[in-house]
């Protein structure tokens, strides 16, 4: 993995600074990917998930490309192995969504489970859990999962609203604060 450096490089002479590594990064990963036929706004969206090695990055941008071609199986190999260099909840809940659309339900619970076990506070990643479990599981597990996505981050409470979980009161809310541990 590349050092994650926090000096700027100058401009000819100048003394001034000329480019964010950052930017050098990110263009970098850009080039990478161009053969790829990948829109940049795929690119500039992977690379701007705060805590993601470059590596991890350029495997998020390879297996979205993948996706995006149909080539779901691929794109699994692609987050297992970014999450072999990089564990991070977003390699985990983009695994889980891709293992969805497989329909290989059990494989995401598992992904998801393990993604819950290392982020238990990763409110995205209890969404589309809880989501996953409405449409083809536990629908009172799928409650529960929302419900601690919300404690986690309030910002999400508009999917207690969904119809799906409507008939939850808000009662659940304390109930899921209380228990923060994994289903």
């Amino acid at each position: 993995e590349a050092p994650n450096f926090s000096f700027e490089l100058t401009g000819a002479g100048t003394g001034r600074p000329h480019l964010m590594l950052s930017t050098v990064i990110l263009s970098l990963v850009v080039v990478q990917v161009a053969s790829m036929h990948t829109p940049v706004s795929h690119v500039r969206r992977v690379a701007n998930v705060p805590g993601l090695s470059t590596r991890a990055r350029l495997l998020h941008v390879r297996a979205n490309h993948a996706v995006h071609a149909g080539q779901f199986v691929e794109a699994v190999s692609m987050f297992d192995n970014s999450l072999s260099i990089d564990p991070h909840p977003r390699s985990f809940l983009l695994k889980a969504l891709t293992q969805q659309r497989l329909k290989m339900y059990e494989d995401a619970r598992r992904t998801f489970r393990e993604g819950n076990r290392r982020f238990p506070f990763d409110a995205k990643l209890l969404q589309a859990w809880g989501l996953m479990e409405s449409k083809v599981g536990d629908a009172r597990l799928a409650k529960r999962l929302v419900r601690r996505c919300v404690v986690c981050d309030q910002s999400l409470s508009y999917v207690l609203r969904w119809k799906r979980f409507c008939e939850q009161s808000s009662s659940g809310l304390s109930r899921a604060s209380s228990s923060l541990t994994a289903p």
